[in-house]
């Protein structure tokens, strides 16, 4: 079999997905991490979430800094991510990792753990769901900036609008689908909608996201006790 094509039983030939550990290097369970971070950041967050559901947090070494426009962080971009982007994960053998879910699904599957499931449909519904949380707490971020961060005089209504729309569709779109996440044992796509809504409270308080969403509501209420979601919390 040729490195990334796998047969079928139907005789037809499939790229292979590899998995995250044979690309990057298999962590040992005495090793530890180094989690660049910066302040209230929804995304550094999932990963200090996930870290706390493995077990592995005693050996993630916080490494904050100031990550905000405007700002040059030339040493940061030159040696940890070009991007000048959090969070980024450094391993024992010095190398990064540089996307929030790469590195939750990284340390979910060097560590054994279930957050995202192995294969079946559960599997994409979770990835799914997972990537409108992410584009949630993304367009969060971004209204943040453009409300607080850019001078007032610079600012653009109708963008500004339009990414209070975008935030109403999404979460919409995840009340929709919030029960088929699981309420007991919660994966990757559970843990990234309670920290996107949360920062939402932290961020824009008067932007009701419960009002409407039951089965989003349940979801959070179900998860947000979890000592990986309360001691994380920005407010915390």
């Amino acid at each position: 079999m040729l490195h990334g094509i796998a047969a079928s039983p139907d005789g037809h030939t499939r790229l292979a997905s590899p998995s995250l550990t044979s690309l990057f290097p298999m962590s040992g369970k005495n090793s530890r991490f180094t989690l660049h971070l910066a302040g209230p950041s929804p995304f550094a967050r999932k990963v200090q979430a996930v870290a706390i559901e493995l077990g592995v947090d005693s050996r993630m070494d916080l490494e904050p800094l100031l990550v905000a426009p405007g700002k040059e962080n030339v040493d940061y971009a030159r040696s940890v991510n070009p991007l000048k982007r959090v969070p980024a994960l450094t391993l024992d053998d010095g190398t990064t990792l540089l996307d929030s879910s790469l590195i939750c699904q990284y340390l979910d599957e060097t560590e054994g753990g279930s957050l995202v499931p192995r294969d079946g449909a559960q599997r994409w519904i979770v990835l799914n769901v997972l990537a409108v949380a992410n584009g949630l707490m993304e367009v969060s971020v971004q209204l943040r900036y453009e409300t607080f961060a850019r001078p007032e005089d610079h600012r653009w209504g109708d963008f500004i609008a339009d990414l209070e729309q975008r935030i109403l569709n999404a979460l919409d779109w995840l009340d929709a689908r919030a029960d088929a996440l699981s309420h007991d044992d919660p994966d990757l796509a559970g843990l990234a909608c309670v920290i996107a809504v949360e920062y939402i409270d932290f961020r824009f308080p008067d932007m009701d996201w419960r009002e409407g969403r039951p089965a989003l509501q349940t979801l959070h209420q179900a998860l947000a006790h979890r000592s990986s979601l309360a001691g994380t919390r920005p407010d915390s």
